[in-house]
């Protein structure tokens, strides 16, 4: 477990709400609905999931409906989260 990047997750709302969105593969638009944020608060904490290797986009080529998924160390993240809820 990287404790560092889970205390960067808890440390803000939106990150921890993307990240429980993302148990299955969506798009920023559906991670926004599904964990009743704004889009662009969807956006931003993707884009900080991106940089620290928790959250991988599997269309990078497309510029619009890009498909977002956890990688293993954000699914080790996920499993933590909901054993602290």
């Amino acid at each position: 477990m990287d404790w560092e990047a889970y205390s960067f997750v808890i440390r803000s709302g939106y990150r921890k709400a993307v990240l429980k969105a993302l148990e299955v593969e969506r798009t920023p638009s559906q991670i926004a609905v599904q964990a009743k944020i704004a889009n662009s608060h969807a956006s931003r904490a993707l884009a900080e999931l991106e940089k620290k290797k928790l959250v991988l986009c599997l269309t990078p080529k497309v510029v619009t409906g890009r498909i977002y998924a956890l990688t293993l160390l954000g699914k080790d993240i996920l499993k933590q989260l909901q054993k602290a809820l």
